[in-house]
């Protein structure tokens, strides 16, 4: 189905949300980066609705906050993303990137790749990590037939109350998105003959990690202080970590890496993104935020993770099947 008539379908079920069709992707700063998003999710929803069977669409909206959505409506699920988002998401890579690569490591071991491959293939990357993640909630959403509508955002509001059910949902679509591109990083480095060792691994996943980590602080709206229950969505680093965490799991499973791994990927992201944020003015400083609570987050992380058997509607409970199904 093309882009433009999932718009038609979506119209008609959600009337009045400004969607942008693709003759209008002037609107967006970056025309050649939103269509290289559009293509990513385009050929995303097709793999899903052939192999899986899920009636889903998915447009932009002409919205200049940082968001996106998924939503139930009857038997169409829909995952909406503001052209904002996109706009915001080019800048986000670009600008990881070129202070990554002035990073005192990466000076001594260079990158993994040309700049201008690597630039593309974190375009890809982070396409798909922002794609899955929405789709994570239309796995949560499809599981009881009897919720006819309903919609997640990922804009944080920072005026809602704690709400353990929706942290243990996000969680479950973080370590889905984030886990769909430690998949494809593999590959790329199997596909790509790169030496699957620790420089490579070590700088693919900390670039990743940098990049993911300020995706959650836009959606956050730079939230200045760390905190457990309270709010809507958990805090951003507390995603992060769980993240990492995920990552690990997965590199584990296809090369020899140890606990300091895990460690040393917390400590040199955090660093970096300090770098980063310092110069947006930022006041809170992350690498402090880590060290100095650690513990504690790994214990809220060790709560939601207890708990999931208690969500039969999750995503991870499906992820082996639903790889196997995408990918075939």
């Amino acid at each position: 189905m093309k882009y433009d008539d999932d718009l038609e379908i979506i119209n008609n079920l959600l009337p009045g949300l400004d969607l942008i069709k693709e003759k209008d992707f002037d609107l967006f700063e970056n025309r050649i980066f939103a269509e290289k998003v559009l293509k990513y999710f385009s050929e995303a929803t097709d793999n899903i609705r052939a192999k899986l069977n899920i009636e889903l669409l998915f447009a932009f909206r002409l919205r200049q906050n940082f968001n996106a959505r998924a939503h139930k409506e009857n038997d169409k699920y829909i995952i909406i993303i503001n052209h904002g988002t996109v706009d915001q998401l080019s800048k986000i890579i670009q600008d990881s990137i070129s202070i990554f690569k002035r990073e005192n490591i990466v000076a001594i071991t260079g990158l993994p790749t040309d700049e201008d491959i690597l630039l593309e293939l974190f375009i890809y990357l982070i396409s798909s990590y922002l794609f899955y993640h929405e789709f994570a909630h239309i796995l949560q959403l499809s599981f009881d037939k009897r919720i006819d509508s309903y919609t997640f955002q990922e804009e944080y509001d920072n005026t809602s109350t704690y709400n353990f059910t929706n942290h243990v949902y996000e969680m479950d679509a973080d370590l889905f998105g984030i886990a769909i591109g430690t998949i494809l990083i593999l590959q790329y480095i199997d596909d790509n003959k790169l030496p699957k060792n620790y420089v490579t691994l070590y700088n693919l996943l900390t670039l990743y990690i940098l990049i993911v980590a300020n995706i959650f602080i836009a959606f956050s709206k730079n939230i200045t202080s760390i905190y457990y229950k309270n709010f809507l969505h958990p805090h951003p680093i507390i995603r992060v970590i769980n993240c990492v965490e995920q990552i690990i799991n997965i590199v584990s499973q296809n090369t020899r890496i140890d606990t300091p791994f895990f460690e040393s990927i917390l400590e040199r992201y955090s660093k970096i993104l300090d770098v980063m944020h310092l110069k947006a003015e930022s006041v809170l400083i992350y690498s402090d935020v880590v060290k100095q609570n650690l513990g504690d987050i790994l214990n809220y992380i060790d709560e939601i993770e207890n708990s999931n058997e208690q969500f039969k509607e999750l995503a991870r409970h499906r992820v082996n099947e639903i790889y196997d199904l995408l990918g075939d």
